[in-house]
């Protein structure tokens, strides 16, 4: 086992699917990119994961700590990209207002056996599908990406 709490499985060990809309198209160009400027955000530790309500349930449930988020973004291929999706939230429509380009998000899947620990000790593992979205964005002169983790919702 590496030296976090989760292990990758195998896809074929899941028939969850996992969906995110609204899509536009995107290239596996594109999207080996964005995995570049990841790879470089976790060795830079130059990335924002927001504790929001849902991002701190998932880690909090899980006792998820950063080196464990570093470790999921690095394992990261071109086989767990789902889609391209345009961003709707509150935040991007307040950007499009002030002129600023539509945002994207950029959305993974990772299947996994995460070992719930508590204070202690470990505890059993259980099986999750994590549903990763990445926003990469690019600034003038800077790049600034934003992930966050949840558990994939049926």
């Amino acid at each position: 086992m590496p030296n976090v709490n989760i292990v990758k499985v195998s896809f074929d060990d899941y028939d969850e699917e996992v969906t995110a809309e609204p899509q536009v198209p995107c290239s596996e160009q594109e999207v080996l990119s964005v995995l570049n400027d990841i790879y470089i955000a976790v060795n830079n530790d130059s990335y924002y994961c927001p504790r929001d309500e849902r991002n701190y349930s998932f880690f909090s449930y899980f006792n998820i700590n950063k080196k464990e988020q570093d470790y999921i973004l690095k394992d990261l291929t071109y086989s767990n990209f789902v889609a391209k999706i345009k961003n709707l939230n509150e935040n991007s429509k307040a950007r499009k207002l002030k002129g600023y380009p539509d945002e994207y998000l950029y959305v993974f899947k990772y299947p996994c056996e995460i070992y719930k620990r508590d204070d202690i000790k470990l505890i059993f593992p259980q099986k999750v599908m994590i549903y990763i979205k990445i926003n990469n964005r690019k600034i003038p002169n800077k790049i600034v990406i934003v992930v966050s983790f949840h558990e994939n919702r049926k």
